[in-house]
């Protein structure tokens, strides 16, 4: 280590090595001056106590990062590499913002890069660009430049917005940036030059000054282009033996249909985004039906495996004894009713590309050794074989269940739940992105109007109460939902058509309700919203399953309507009739 010691010490940056582990093994005078720190007093401490972590770092002491992080003293830009094995450890630098982005007097002028970051800016494989706080491009690299089209010469010193007034691409993510003060996610396309019609997905996150104002936006870009240039793949080239695909197990490389409206999604997208270019292994979770399958496919669309195949299995739909010999396959005379020739498993089909293992939680605890041995040696063999096959799979996983619960139940393995969390992304619920709600209702319209041949719309009213609906089963129940309603409906469709428990929203109780009175405001709130979408007491008694004397009973104690059917006050009596 001594060695090494000296030769950094010659580096005039502020740098650090830290170890796998994130202990700082060694750091020079410029690290521990920009941290404010006495000499020595950072070796042996923990990178996480010090103003340099950000939750990026997490786990992540084996592959490159580049960010910027606010610390007591300025802005920095904060670059990690690792070594390789065996030296086992990596290096860490940080730099003043303003010395990396500083324009010259005159605008449009290049920035001037200290050339130990110059090169990390420009081999980064996504597009970077930097804009001041008003939209002026300050700095983009070479790989802006290949995805767009756009030489660095016309576009150094202009506002953003000007380039997309002028025709060259739809939207830009720094002006919403500027806009919203938060981190935004978008998607965009090229429309004049070289690269025209090219998609762009676009991150764009704000940096602010002492006054709270936006003072950059760090922006990178990813080339989209790949989905439009995926063929469908013929199975049975994958395919060594005359076999038709497992059962429960799927085989897509088309785009996944993803809605992102609200900043819940966009956070999750950005993670994908980030998480795709790597092999991390990755766990999807959330609560049943809110798309955890689409993201792990939009994870694999985003990928370098992107143009190879993905497989989705669901571990819950197969019985345990099965479920060996359909992911590992299994060679002749393996066992009563084997196939002659044997059979290829979803590892082997998968070579190259993705193996989604949805229902993780589902996996028998016999076959979890299993799937441990085949993420750490990277080979995979058949039943019946005693011969291994290499492996270059990237494996994800899925589930809506609480896997730590299940390591503490002794339910799940603890070391095969370590392996596959590496990166856990969290697929938020439908209630926590409810604007994304009229969106997923327009796209499932268009999809089953198309499938049936209707041409079913939802009014104002409907479309209301479904976004106040809490949506229990998510994506998946408002999907259903959306089917039966073209199915069943008529051209437009009212509250009235809606079925029952989606005719009126969640009822909200005081705090200090009694039992009388929280009884009394849901029977309220019920007759209240129902009493809008039906003309009659005789319709509204046929919805809620009572006679008709008792709906005008309550409605008039209640002061919703009289008999005439005018409206009153929404207020209600002290005394009950």
């Amino acid at each position: 280590m001594e060695i090494y010691k000296k030769c950094l010490s010659t580096i005039k940056c502020s740098l650090a090595v830290v170890d796998r582990d994130g202990v700082i093994l060694y750091c020079n005078s410029g690290f521990e001056q920009e941290l404010s720190e006495e000499q020595g007093a950072l070796v042996g401490r923990d990178i996480q106590g010090t103003p340099v972590y950000n939750t990026q770092m997490a786990g992540s002491f084996t592959e490159e990062w580049v960010y910027m992080q606010e610390m007591p003293k300025d802005f920095y830009v904060i670059h990690y590499m690792p070594f390789d094995i065996p030296l086992d450890f990596g290096l860490l630098t940080i730099t003043p913002s303003d010395i990396l982005i500083k324009s010259q007097n005159k605008a449009g002028s290049e920035p001037m890069i200290p050339k130990e970051l110059q090169s990390i800016f420009e081999l980064s494989f996504d597009g970077l660009f930097i804009t001041d706080g008003q939209g002026r491009i300050l700095m983009v690299n070479s790989s802006w430049e290949k995805l767009t089209g756009f030489s660095r010469d016309d576009v150094l010193g202009r506002r953003a917005n000007d380039l997309v007034a002028e025709g060259k691409y739809t939207q830009s993510v720094a002006e919403l940036v500027l806009k919203t003060g938060q981190t935004e996610t978008i998607q965009l396309e090229i429309t004049d030059g070289e690269r025209t019609k090219q998609k762009i997905l676009a991150t764009g996150v704000p940096i602010f000054d002492a006054n709270g104002k936006v003072w950059r936006v760090v922006a990178n870009i990813r080339d989209m282009e790949m989905f439009s240039q995926i063929n469908s793949l013929d199975r049975k080239q994958r395919f060594k033996s005359e076999e038709s695909p497992q059962p429960h197990a799927e085989s897509s490389v088309d785009k996944p249909e993803v809605i992102v409206k609200s900043q819940a999604m966009q956070h999750t997208m950005d993670m994908i985004a980030r998480v795709a270019k790597t092999d991390a292994t990755v766990l999807f979770s959330g609560e049943t039906g809110v798309g955890k399958d689409v993201a792990a496919h939009m994870l694999h669309s985003l990928s370098d495996r992107s143009h190879s195949p993905y497989i989705q299995l669901n571990c819950a739909a197969i019985p345990g004894p099965l479920l060996e010999s359909e992911l590992f396959g299994y060679v002749s005379g393996a066992f009563t009713g084997a196939k002659r020739g044997g059979k290829m498993g979803l590892f082997e089909v998968a070579q190259g590309g993705t193996l989604l293992l949805d229902e993780i939680g589902e996996l028998p605890l016999e076959l979890q050794a299993k799937i441990l041995r085949v993420l750490q040696n990277k080979e995979v063999f058949k039943v019946g074989s005693s011969k291994a096959k290499a492996l270059d799979v990237r494996i994800i996983a899925a589930t809506n269940r609480d896997l730590k619960r299940m390591v503490g139940e002794n339910q799940f393995r603890a070391d095969l739940y370590f392996r596959l969390c590496v990166m856990n992304i969290v697929v938020p619920p439908l209630r926590e992105r409810k604007e994304e709600i009229p969106y997923l209702i327009s796209h499932f319209l268009k999809v089953f109007n198309n499938k049936y041949g209707r041409s079913v719309a939802l009014d104002e009213r409907a479309l209301s109460l479904l976004v106040q609906n809490e949506w229990v089963g998510n994506v998946r129940e408002l999907k259903n939902l959306v089917e039966r309603l073209v199915i069943m409906g008529d051209s437009v469709i009212t509250p009235e058509h809606l079925p029952l428990e989606y005719q009126w929203s969640t009822v909200k109780l005081s705090t200090s309700s009694s039992l009388r009175q929280a009884k009394d405001e849901v029977e309220y709130e019920i007759l209240r919203q129902v009493a809008g979408i039906y003309p009659s007491t005789r319709k509204i008694a046929k919805a809620l399953g009572v006679s008709q004397s008792t709906i005008i009973r309550k409605l008039k104690y209640y002061q919703i309507m009289g008999e005439n059917g005018r409206r009153y006050a929404q207020t209600k009596k002290e005394e009950k009739p």
